[in-house]
Order: structure tokens, then C-alpha cells, then sequence
């Protein structure tokens, strides 16, 4: 009940009659009751328009939208470099108040880490690949030996046979030596066409081409991967470089695909091709998946064994290049909460003054006094927090710097390997966030209901940041290249993770809706009760004070009307019950006896209360 409401009540308490008083006292209890009723329909009505659909999902798509179409320009993916994204800007300008004793910090998400950390990982592997790895040549990166051992082992267990089984195609037409081939087929074609070869499945060139940026890999670690049994395959002379088949096409230095892709062309438009069959080509397909499978199983452990210094790399430099990255990385989050903080309380007196006025939103009486007032609260603001903000931040830069560091070192592996890392930090990441909230500093201040809630948004969250990285891979897999598979996968995990915590919103798993709902209406009547409470005292001692003083006023006037009547003085009597129907605020109707006997006579007379 608010105190305007007290007071009125209160004067009509003081200034009832005797007859008035009870009922005004019941009108002040039914007020409270109906005040009671409004109170918990507004507090329901509350949390059932907590938001509008605008604001739950158009604004937030939108943004999501705008995250995605800003990864199409390098000048804004440098401040998305700085976690200064769209929609974090929007919404953190949007919550800024003067009066806000903790900061909001950048902590980007994992899937814009992953993004960040790719970026300066790409930029770092594209230099070392063109200032310090060794350029392509095949001599260097081919290991004749392994080549020849490969070989002769596969003839070595053929059981005394002179053909062997072409890996490729599965026929067994391939011979050992030029200087002794099958006599059975004709000797001059058959030297050209089916002499055994051991062909790259995945070609030196491409390996090279995938690993040549990769500083955590030497040359000796990629001439190794690219030299194992898994990449070899025993094919023929003619299927690996066209021998003897000129202008039918030969593997050389493409990739099994890519062959096989030619091949079809080549047989489509009808010319001269090789005539392997669809089985051969598909076998082929599926030789380079297993091939690049191994490659990345290799190279990962190469990897490994060189960050920990088992390798042939050079682990500090490693590290030292790592520890670069992400200093860089943290400081560039520093620096976007620096902009933050300042730009926050410029659109807020901005938004103000839209909203306000320049002048009415201060009451100022000049525009120069407005300014002066806006931009003072600003320097205020930003001097006054300037020490706990930069405090605050020293904190997450060491944060920064550790998680960018470890993305940094995630980022260096290849394939799944790479993927399940980054599953991994995340699950890591799951398991910190929902220590802090069931045993951090505010863990007291939340019920056992808002914790689950908090903890399954967290794993939520996690799960969408997961699936932003798996659809920036697919959408790099069917074709799409950057940076178009990233402003699509932005905008498409933005807008899952807008609805799906909106679904989580609405399905209420924890029913905490219900739980926060009781705890406003507690708040409230809390307050109300110590309101009601100080309502009864002041009514209560209105009404006694109102009664006494009417008792006493009552008393003056029945003794005036006993000695009229004692006396036998009408004029004295009539006073006195003037006094009375005035008293008893009853409107008689008349104001002396000819009135009265006028009135009575022709019927117009009425007492109203």
C-alpha cells in the first residue's frame, strides 16, 4: 500500500462521522485485499510477459545474422578478434547502468576462440610454410627405400608367382621386373603398361602441401608420414604415370580423386581413357580415405611427441611460438573490454537522450550544461572504476591467456583428433562452469532448482559451440570455403543457440519459473506485511483518537439537548440536534423551524446521510 493511499485513508478515518467510521475502517481492509489480489496477478502476468517475441527472438537471430555477415570483412573479424561481436555489443550496452558494481568482461564463447585461434594459427602456418619450411621437391620428401622395401616384400610373399594383385584394381596383373615379364601377354605392351609401381595414394606434393605450415612438424616428421605402408599402394606403371597409354591420363601427382574424377570426364565426353571399372575407381575412392585417415594419425603423433619433447622438433620453439599467440590473443580480448567499458556509458547517455531529451533527460536548463553534465557523468564513471576495471582484467588476461594457449596447442593437430580435443576442453570447461555454480562464491544465494537450470544451459551452450565448429567442417567438406563456411556456420550456430535457449525457457525443465515466481510474491508480501503493519498502527490510532475526540464532542452536544429539554427551550433543543445531524454528517434537509414546518407540510422533506 503506498503512502499516498495511508494518508487518504487516514484523513477519511479522522474525518468520518460516528456513523461513517466503521464502514471506512472495513473499506481500508477491503482495499488492502483487493490491493493483495493485484499484487499477485501482476506478479504472474510479470513472468508470463517477462519478454516480448521481438526481444526473445527476433532481435537476437537478427543479431546472430549480423555475427554471420561481419565474418565476410577482415576489418571486422579483427574486432571479432577482440571479442567485439554485434549482438556481446547490443546486449552488454543494452544492461549498462551508472549503478553496476561488477564489470562484464569478454569471455568468448568456444566456438569464437576456435575461430580466433584458427585465424592467427592460419596466418602463422602460411608464413612458416613460405619463409621457413623447405619448399616442395620430391627428391627431398620421397624415401626411395621404403618405396623398394614395399615392394619387394608384396612379391616376396606372392608365393613364387611372377604377376601380383594391382591394389587398386584388385586384378592380378602386375610384374615385378621390366627384364621379366608374364611371357604370356604380349611382351613390348605389356612392359609399358602393367610393370608393378608403388604409387602415394595420398601424392607427396598434396602432404606437403597439407603439412608445409605446421611449425610443431619438421621435415624429416613429414617424410616419415608421407613415407608409411599405409600411403603405399602396388599398382601398375600404367595407372600411376600413363606408361604406355599416352593421352589416356596417369595418376601422377593427383590425389585419387581427382583421378578418378578425370577419368569419368575423360569417359563422359569420349575420349581416350583408361577403361578401369567403377569398381576399381571406387575401391580407389576409398584406398585415400583409409590413406588421409592414417596421415592424420601419424601426424598427430608426430605432433605430440614434439610438444613433449619426444621428437625431432624443437619443443621450446613450439611452445615459445604458442605462448606468442595467445599473449596476442589476450591481449586483444583486454583491449575489447577497454573499448567496452567506454563505449558502454557513451550509449547509454546517447540512448538517453533519444529516449529523454538532451536537456529534460538532466534537467538542464542550457544545451552546453547538458553536454557538460552527460560527458562529466562518463569521465566520472570511467575514472572512478578505472582501477577495479583494470584489476579485474588483469585476471582474465591470465585467463585468456591459458585457454588460448591450449586452443592454440589443439589447433596444431589435424582431422578428428583436432575435433575431439576440442570436445574435450569443452567438457573441461562444462565441469569448471558448473563447479562455480554449485560451489562458488554466490552458490549460496541460488535454490538446488536454479543451479540445474544454470548447469544445463551451460552444457547447452556447450553443445551448440560444438555444433558451430562440425557445420563450419562440413560446409568446408562439400565445397564451400572460407570465408563463407564461417559466416554461415556463425550465423546458423547463433540462431540454434537463440532457440534453443528460448526451448529451454519455455520447457522450464527445473520449474524455476514457478520457484522464482513464489520468491517475488514472498518478497512482496514481506514488504507488505511491514507495511500493512505500519498501515494498522496508523489506522488504529487514528480511529481511537477520532472515536475519543467523537465521544467527547458527542458528550457536549447530548448535555446541550437534555437542558434544552429540561427547560423546555425548543430553540435550545433545535440547536442541539443541528449540532447532532451535523456531528453525525446527516443533511437534514431544513436550517430552522419554518423550514422545517414548510417542508413536513407539503411532503419535500428528505434526511439524506
Amino acid at each position: 500500500m503506498d503512502k499516498e493511499k495511508i494518508q487518504e485513508l487516514e484523513d477519511s478515518i479522522r474525518n468520518a462521522s460516528p456513523l461513517e467510521l466503521a464502514s471506512k475502517l472495513q473499506e481500508a481492509e477491503l482495499y488492502d485485499k483487493k490491493e493483495t489480489r493485484e499484487v499477485v496477478d501482476e506478479v504472474y502476468k510479470e513472468f508470463e510477459n517477462q519478454g516480448s517475441l521481438i526481444d526473445e527472438v527476433v532481435v537476437p537471430v537478427f543479431m546472430s545474422i549480423a555475427d554471420g555477415f561481419l565474418e565476410s570483412t577482415a576489418a571486422t573479424r579483427k574486432l571479432r578478434k577482440k571479442g567485439l561481436t554485434a549482438s556481446r555489443i547490443i546486449s552488454q550496452c543494452q544492461s549498462f547502468s551508472y549503478d553496476q558494481e561488477e564489470f562484464d568482461t569478454i569471455i568468448p564463447d568456444g566456438y569464437t576462440e576456435w575461430k580466433n585461434v584458427g585465424d592467427q594459427t592460419r596466418e602463422d602456418f602460411k608464413k612458416y610454410g613460405k619463409d621457413t619450411r623447405q619448399a616442395y621437391s620430391r627428391g627431398v620428401y620421397e624415401d626411395k627405400d621404403r618405396l623398394n622395401a614395399y615392394k619387394d616384400n608384396i612379391f616376396a610373399n606372392n608365393g613364387g608367382k611372377i604377376n601380383a594383385t594391382d591394389e587398386y584394381t584388385k586384378e592380378k596383373n602386375v610384374y615385378q621386373y621390366r627384364s621379366n615379364p608374364d611371357a604370356r601377354r604380349s611382351i613390348e605392351k605389356y612392359k609399358h603398361d602393367h610393370q608393378a609401381e608403388v604409387d602415394h595414394i595420398v601424392p607427396l606434393k598434396q602432404i606437403h602441401e597439407q603439412l608445409k605450415g605446421n611449425y610443431a612438424l619438421t621435415d624429416a616428421d613429414i617424410k616419415n608420414i608421407a613415407n608409411q605402408d599405409s600411403n603405399f599402394a602396388l599398382t601398375s606403371a600404367r595407372i600411376n604415370r600413363g606408361a604406355g597409354a599416352p593421352g589416356q591420363g596417369g595418376k601422377f601427382d593427383m590425389t585419387n580423386s581427382e583421378f578418378v574424377e578425370d577419368q569419368r570426364k575423360r569417359e563422359q565426353e569420349g575420349r581416350p581413357n583408361l577403361g578401369i571399372s567403377e569398381e576399381a575407381k571406387e575401391n580407389m575412392l576409398k584406398m585415400e580415405k583409409e590413406a588421409q585417415k592414417s596421415i592424420d594419425k601419424d601426424a598427430n603423433k608426430a605432433i605430440l611427441n614434439n610438444i613433449t619433447g619426444r621428437g625431432t622438433g624443437n619443443t621450446g620453439e613450439i611452445w615459445k611460438t604458442s605462448a606468442k599467440n595467445a599473449a596476442n590473443q589476450s591481449k586483444d580480448y583486454v583491449v575489447g573490454n577497454v573499448i567496452l567499458f567506454i563505449i558502454k556509458p557513451l550509449y547509454y547517455e546517447i540512448s538517453d537522450i533519444f529516449v529523454n531529451g538532451l536537456k529534460e533527460g538532466v534537467n538542464a536548463d542550457s544545451t552546453i550544461k547538458a553536454f557538460r553534465i552527460r560527458f562529466g557523468r562518463v569521465k566520472d564513471y570511467v575514472l572512478k572504476n578505472a582501477l577495479s576495471f583494470l584489476g579485474d582484467n588483469v585476471w582474465e588476461f591470465v585467463k585468456g591467456l591459458v585457454s588460448s594457449l591450449i586452443e592454440g596447442i589443439i589447433s596444431l593437430f589435424i582431422g578428428i583428433f583436432k575435433q575431439v580435443l576440442k570436445v574435450i576442453k569443452e567438457g573441461i570447461k562444462i565441469f569448471v562452469q558448473a563447479g562455480k555454480v554449485l560451489f562458488g562464491k554466490h552458490s549460496n544465494e541460488m535454490t538446488a532448482t536454479q543451479k540445474g537450470d544454470a548447469i544445463i544451459k551451460i552444457l547447452g551452450g556447450s553443445i551448440i559451440v560444438i555444433c558451430g565448429i562440425g557445420i563450419e567442417a562440413l560446409l568446408n567438406k562439400i565445397g564451400i570455403p572460407e570465408p563463407w563456411s564461417i559466416v554461415l556456420s556463425t550465423t546458423l550456430s547463433g540462431i540454434a543457440s537463440t532457440l534453443f535457449m528460448l526451448l529451454l525457457d519455455k520447457i522450464d525443465l527445473f520449474s524455476v519459473k514457478a520457484e522464482k515466481r513464489r520468491m517475488r510474491i514472498e518478497e512482496i508480501f514481506d514488504e507488505r506485511i511491514k507495511d500493512i503493519q505500519e498501515a494498522e498502527k496508523t489506522f488504529n490510532t487514528a480511529a481511537i483518537e477520532t472515536m475519543r475526540e467523537q465521544n467527547l464532542q458527542f458528550t457536549a452536544i447530548k448535555k446541550s439537548i437534555w437542558d434544552g429539554i429540561e427547560t423546555d427551550n425548543i430553540s435550545s433543543i433545535n440547536t442541539g440536534l443541528s449540532r447532532l445531524a451535523s456531528f453525525m454528517h446527516v443533511d437534514l434537509g431544513y436550517n430552522n423551524q419554518a423550514e422545517f414546518i414548510e417542508k413536513f407540510d407539503s411532503g419535500e422533506l428528505e434526511i439524506a446521510l
